[in-house]
């Protein structure tokens, strides 16, 4: 297959390094990784050919990034201001805005009134905008959006200023769940404050779903999705979708860059 149709959409966040590979409109592959002080971008990518676009995603400084060949950036000013999208303030994250772009094609479910996104990624981020009557253009609003420390930071931060607390992990926490040891009862600090995390997001979903549901399409998404897709209460007007900002990124490539 040649290079033409195949894309790669790099997502720089605040913690962790992922890009996708397309293939037309199919991703063939994932990889994710930690960004620290050992990390580098082009080991990372590893391109088997220098020819596939690059549409970098990222919170960061783009000047600090290598020179990469075919290295193009997603401009989250441009995309607000060509669709018309009202209210969005001028620092909200750029994902955000990609993961709209990336739901944008989707046709709309129901009579709901609004989008809802959960990101649930290093941050845990809402998005809550008004629903167009065009999946792209028209009258598509912010009207709710609020940024909390999300499932990895709290990990991460629980002992960090307390030697008397256990340090946790992101790898026991996954097998904690995937056991679904948080509906037993706690046999160390370490299980309660695994337990505590979990609560915390079943707590922050039912009042997300208690306030929006109702009117609202509600999509799940981030590295964290599939926990709190598991953790919500399942109905036809929540969907998980993981892809959603890599989504976002080929549709800006597609319709800005590559014509």
């Amino acid at each position: 297959m040649s290079g033409s149709n195949k894309l790669i959409v790099l997502v720089l966040g605040s913690s962790r390094a992922k890009y996708a590979l397309f293939e037309g409109d199919k991703i063939r592959k994932i990889k994710s990784a930690q960004i620290n002080q050992d990390f580098n971008l082009n080991s990372f990518l590893k391109r088997e050919d220098e020819k596939i676009p690059i549409l970098c995603i990222s919170v960061h400084n783009n000047q600090n990034l290598p020179d990469l060949k075919n290295l193009y950036f997603f401009d989250k000013r441009f995309v607000l201001e060509k669709y018309g999208w009202q209210g969005f303030y001028e620092d909200i994250g750029i994902d955000r805005v990609c993961n709209l772009l990336g739901i944008a094609p989707q046709p709309p479910k129901g009579g709901a009134k609004n989008i809802v996104i959960l990101d649930f990624g290093t941050y845990t981020t809402l998005t809550v905008v008004s629903k167009p009557p065009s999946p792209l253009k028209g009258e598509l609003k912010l009207i709710d959006s609020f940024v909390i420390p999300g499932i990895s930071f709290q990990i991460r931060e629980f002992s960090k200023d307390n030697n008397s607390l256990p340090a946790l992990s992101e790898f026991d926490f996954i097998h904690y769940c995937m056991n679904k040891k948080y509906l037993e009862i706690p046999e160390s600090t370490k299980q309660s404050a695994y337990s505590g995390i979990v609560f915390s997001i079943q707590t922050f979903l039912q009042g997300i779903f208690e306030k929006y549901q109702e009117e609202s399409s509600i999509y799940i998404t981030g590295g964290w999705a599939d926990l709190a897709f598991e953790l919500a209460s399942q109905d036809s007007n929540i969907s998980k979708d993981k892809d959603l900002c890599f989504n976002g990124g080929r549709k800006f490539f597609e319709e800005f860059i590559k014509k």
